[in-house]
């Protein structure tokens, strides 16, 4: 991890954490929990950014000396993909405990799943209301018939 630039050192954790979005949040946590570094590529795999907004996610990350370029890794076209690392300031920043939470990729989806779940169970128990007025419709209407025969005329 590189020092901390005084520049860059004078924008607040507070006017950062209201820039921050979503994505910049979880790639700065995935960075962070690198070993040493993450290659671009992996990074959007991992993160799921789409390619078009990735160098605006990591300069602003840059710009606030979050996160540092620590090398280059191995690619198969004419420029090699950077490697990301966090800074001591990008450490500093995830650790406050004022830190805002930023789910994951992965809690994102276990959210839509859970949330497709319990639609499935609310769709369910709506049937089973409906079934049941149905019944409950059907034993009405056979009461009635039933006092009309024997002369009470349905009056309860």
């Amino acid at each position: 991890m590189a020092p901390t630039s005084p520049n860059t050192d004078r924008v607040s954790f507070e006017s950062i954490s209201e820039k921050m979005s979503r994505d910049r949040g979880e790639l700065l946590a995935v960075i962070a929990r690198s070993d040493g570094g993450i290659e671009t590529g992996e990074l959007r795999r991992e993160v799921g950014v789409p390619s078009g907004s990735m160098h605006y996610h990591m300069e602003a990350l840059r710009d606030w000396n979050l996160i540092e370029i620590v090398g280059e890794g191995e690619g198969n076209g004419s420029i090699p993909p950077k490697v990301y690392d966090a800074t001591e300031r990008g450490m500093e920043f995830l650790d406050r405990p004022t830190a805002r939470t930023i789910p994951s990729a992965e809690e994102i989806d276990e959210l839509h799943q859970r949330v497709e779940e319990l639609s499935e169970q609310v769709e369910n128990q709506r049937n089973q209301i409906v079934e049941l007025i149905h019944l409950l419709d059907k034993r009405l209407e056979g009461s009635i018939v039933e006092d009309i025969h024997s002369g009470t005329g349905g009056d309860r």
